[in-house]
């Protein structure tokens, strides 16, 4: 039996507190195990990255619990959560002029010690980190020249010299070209199957996540969360009544969006 990493129990998520609170959507109940490779898809505006802050401890949810590793969210001391868990949002990081060195190398602080000093080995995995994400080039250039492409798979790298057995990536894809998306897809996916590492990825990218998904967690036009497999969402027409157009439907064949034709 798999390991629960992630537990969601009666988890309410949304902003304010108390008579303030505002909840965006229902109730969630879901359980990620040790090694698994999550999806998250649902239309913009139906909170997909206040879920993954909920989830990382940025945001405090309204009413329920997370846990992580079996322990409750709230409970855990941020160095120790940096140590079980990095986080890609799709906010962009405003800072200074630091090198995309120096940046990736961030993701070595949960494990240097007091001093932040860097060992042979830390240096060692923040090479292959940059490797692995096709940006050792960009290692001297300044973070904030790059492209958003660019900045993007900096992110990345960085949560992987992270090294942590959970991964949370916030429509990590935007701003790649198709053959990127497929690479870092690829990358990830390698990654839960040879590293065991536990991956939850919100995403557009609807067609790939099919491929690679364990689970499907869809947000449909209800709010609701439903926790389901590639198959089953096909199966069940769950991608229809998430995605509800007058101009695109989901075709279970090719297992893509179609523009609907008009006679």
């Amino acid at each position: 039996m798999k390991t629960p990493v992630i537990q969601l129990k009666s988890a309410l998520v949304g902003y304010g507190h108390q008579k303030g609170a505002c909840p965006i959507m229902s109730p969630i109940n879901v359980t990620v195990s040790e090694g698994e490779f999550i999806c998250l898809i649902g239309e913009n505006g139906m909170g997909k990255s206040t879920l993954l802050k909920s989830i990382s401890g940025e945001i405090p949810i309204l009413s329920g619990e997370i846990l992580i590793n079996g322990h409750l969210l709230s409970t855990i001391s941020t160095r120790d959560l940096s140590a079980q868990m990095s986080l890609v949002l799709t906010d962009r990081m405003q800072i200074g002029l630091i090198s995309v060195l120096d940046l990736v190398a961030f993701g070595r602080y949960p494990f240097t010690n007091w001093l932040a000093k860097m060992t042979g080995k830390d240096n060692q995995i923040v090479h292959e980190a940059m490797e692995s994400c096709g940006v050792l080039h960009l290692k001297d250039r300044f973070y904030s020249n790059l492209s958003d492409g660019e900045k993007q798979k900096v992110s990345i790298a960085r949560a992987i010299a992270q090294q942590t057995p959970l991964i949370l990536l916030d429509e990590p894809l935007n701003h790649l070209d198709l053959i990127n998306k497929a690479e870092i897809f690829s990358l990830l996916m390698g990654l839960c199957a040879e590293q065991n590492k536990t991956i939850v990825i919100s995403t557009h990218q609807v067609e790939l996540a099919l491929q690679a998904a364990d689970k499907i967690w869809l947000i449909n036009s209800n709010h609701q969360l439903i926790e389901t497999t590639p198959d089953d969402a096909i199966k069940n027409q769950l991608f229809e009544q998430a995605f509800i157009s007058d101009k695109v439907r989901f075709d279970p064949i090719s297992r893509t969006f179609q523009l609907k034709t008009t006679l």
